[in-house]
């Protein structure tokens, strides 16, 4: 396809009636040496800053050529200020910017070091950039070339392939790959995450989305309980009970959630988006977060404190109905899950995801899912600067290759990956994420998932989300209750009750999550397992049972249950 063909089909326009408009973009495309997808991005926020124009003309197409040329030279004017651009005609070399001392003790070492640092000086004058005296750093070199220490260190590290926790251990591993072993059908039960911008995300915008988040769970609860839509005003003065709908927040911007300062912030819809504080004191349990929907029982007699006699939890999603109706597969299956990172702090051997991979070639597993970060964006050398590739680089080395042992040696195994926010490989450093990209990190033998993710493993539902959201949950959750209760299953249903992979609001800080992009983020369907990296400790367990349906306030209805 033609420029011209690119820009029409990337702005949506006729490439006969607006052939003039056309012919505009893709002149810019070439001027400016943009891509058509580019070009848009830069359009939309030039229609932004001027009153929300929707479709180009060509008095604003040549309008935004005027911006592209301003902001073009003001990006010159940095390198302006700082002298001259040398061109290859200008090139001098000075040797005295060195400042080395090359007397009889000079060894070949210090010789190499000095020739490639003018090279590199040299190479870079001609290319028209600005030489400029390097300083020395005591930051450490790039270890993954030098596994031999660092090796011995993993090596000889203490309880190794141990199974630390197991469930239904009575029912044994799949053993060793049966003859006419059929791979892995892998399916997505939801549309995966497109490619966006992020950062525009505008506060209107922002609160549309928390009000739609209340009214969505709202009509959960309500057809949940059969509460046929009777949801009061929880922050208008009142003498009967009523039922009202909102989203648990503190009373203070700062400060944790406490007992005392629980606070129920209502919809536009309902209560025109107003808070109320809430007395728990006669609620014999609970436990609450801050940004978790919840539908409360109460009244306010004084109109500033709303008494709550009862918390109505929303439910978890519905199960697939595909799967309350089919068999299980014939064949059992081994699905091996990993998460990142798989090196160690002091080096870039990635000798963890090298043991890793070999036992995967030795068992063979029907799935290989593998969640970042690959190389983070946190780990100490790359934060010291420390390295002499790019991550790019340092990934198809030492990860792609690894990958490519796998498929080689064990053809029927099915690779995953998963993507992490602090991924350096990655242009989306938030949650959501598009998958990776395989062109930019050469791998065509696996299958990029996004994250979150729900897939569908030889008829098996997993839920999968890559970020710390139990470890910050637990850090921001308040509970009571009369007996011992399971933290760590309370959490992850928390996520289930709230049908997203993260109800926190607000994130904590260092969870970059797009307001706009919460459907992405929403668990459509009960799962019959949930992923969840965590810093916690890890579980393996039965969270409870599903009852399909219930109703309110009736507590005699027996319903029937699914074991999840």
């Amino acid at each position: 396809m033609s420029v011209q063909d690119i820009v029409g089909t990337t702005f949506q326009l006729n490439l006969t009636t607006d052939a003039e408009i056309v012919s505009e973009l893709a002149s810019l495309c070439k001027i400016y040496n943009l891509t058509p997808q580019e070009l848009k991005f830069k359009w939309e926020a030039f229609a932004l800053n001027n009153g929300g124009m929707t479709s180009p003309t060509v008095d604003l197409v040549r309008q935004l050529k005027h911006t592209l040329q301003r902001d073009f030279e003001q990006s010159l004017e940095p390198a302006k200020a700082r002298g001259r651009v040398t061109t290859k005609r200008d090139v001098m070399m000075d040797i005295s910017d060195y400042a080395t001392d090359m007397d009889q003790d000079t060894n070949a070492d210090v010789l190499e070091n000095f020739m490639s640092k003018l090279t590199g000086d040299a190479i870079a004058r001609e290319r028209g950039g600005v030489a400029t005296k390097q300083i020395r750093t005591n930051a450490p070199t790039l270890l993954y070339s030098q596994p031999s220490q660092v090796s011995s260190q993993f090596a000889e590290r203490k309880a190794t392939h141990v199974i630390d926790e197991q469930y239904n251990g009575q029912m044994g591993l799949r053993g060793q790959l049966q003859s006419g072993h059929s791979p892995a059908s892998i399916t997505l039960a939801q549309k995966p995450i497109s490619e966006y911008r992020y950062m525009f995300e505008k506060i209107r915008d922002k609160a549309d989305g928390l009000d739609d988040r209340i009214e969505y769970i709202a009509s959960v609860i309500d057809q949940h309980y059969n509460l046929e839509g009777n949801f009061g005003n929880p922050a208008r003065l009142n003498q009967s009970t009523i039922v009202a709908v909102g989203r648990i927040c503190c009373d203070a911007s700062e400060g944790k959630l406490n007992d005392k300062s629980v606070m129920l912030e209502t919809s536009r819809a309902i209560g025109m988006g107003k808070r109320v504080k809430l007395d728990l004191s006669n609620v014999d349990q609970y436990a609450l977060f801050p940004g978790q929907i919840v539908a409360v029982e109460g009244v306010n007699n004084t109109g500033h404190t709303f008494t709550v006699h009862k918390i109505l939890m929303p439910p978890v999603p519905s199960p697939p109905q595909e799967a309350l109706s089919s068999q299980a597969a014939d064949q059992p299956t081994e699905v091996i899950i990993a998460a990142g990172p798989y090196t160690l702090d002091d080096d870039l051997c990635f000798q963890p995801l090298e043991d890793l991979m070999k036992m995967c070639i030795s068992t063979k597993p029907d799935v290989v899912l593998l969640m970042g970060p690959f190389i983070s964006s946190m780990h100490p050398i790359i934060m010291n600067g420390a390295i002499d590739e790019t991550p790019e680089q340092i990934f198809k080395q030492q990860v792609s290759n690894r990958l490519g042992e796998l498929a080689k040696h064990s053809p029927t195994t099915r690779i995953l990956l998963m993507p992490h926010s602090d991924d350096l490989i990655h242009e989306y450093p938030l949650f959501p994420q598009p998958c990776l990209s395989p062109q930019t990190l050469g791998l065509q033998h696996v299958q990029n998932l996004c994250n979150p993710s729900t897939v569908n493993i030889n008829n098996t539902l997993f839920a999968i989300g890559n970020i710390n959201v139990l470890f910050h949950l637990g850090k921001e959750e308040i509970a009571k209750s009369d007996t011992s209760t399971d933290r760590l299953g309370r959490l992850s249903k928390h996520l289930l009750q709230q049908q997203s992979f993260y109800p926190l609001f607000p994130a904590t800080s260092g969870d970059n999550i797009d307001a706009e992009r919460w459907a992405d983020i929403q668990i459509p369907l009960l799962p019959d397992i949930l992923i969840l990296p965590s810093q916690l400790k890890h579980f393996a367990k039965k969270m409870f049972c599903v009852s399909i349906p219930a109703t309110y306030p009736s507590a005699n209805q027996v319903a029937p249950t699914r074991n999840w």
